[in-house]
């Protein structure tokens, strides 16, 4: 039997006002084809939201030290998640992934709000 890699669902946003902008941390994604992202949030916050990618991003193994920033270019996803000013939950899924780096991104137009983020991924 094969063992497959996998990224069991982590937390990877907790509480982030949604007053303005807001940078996710960076997950490794590497040996890891299909990533799901599960978006949380509450109050009156609109926005958008967008996953990036990166091929040129550098974390050193096995201290897990940055080693190069990297250039963050965003997927096109359509429809483009959004949150419209209430409570509300979003989902991505996403397959085939060939970057070994992503990180969520909200852009916020208005209004305010605290938002919950989760990863989850694995090996076909």
């Amino acid at each position: 039997m094969a063992i497959k890699n996998a990224l069991l669902p982590v937390q990877i946003i907790s509480a982030a006002d949604m007053s303005g902008d807001i940078t996710g941390p960076v997950t490794t994604i590497a040996f890891l084809d299909s990533v799901a992202i599960q978006l949380n949030f509450t109050g009156t916050a609109v926005g958008t939201f967008e996953i990036q990618g990166s091929l040129d991003h550098k974390v050193s193994v096995p201290s897990n030290n940055v080693e190069a920033n990297g250039n963050w270019i965003a997927m096109t996803l359509t429809p483009t998640p959004s949150a419209a000013g209430s409570d509300g939950q979003v989902l991505i899924n996403m397959n085939q992934i060939a970057f070994p780096y992503i990180r969520i991104v909200y852009l916020a137009t208005s209004g305010a709000g605290s938002l919950d983020a989760f990863i989850a991924a694995k090996e076909i």
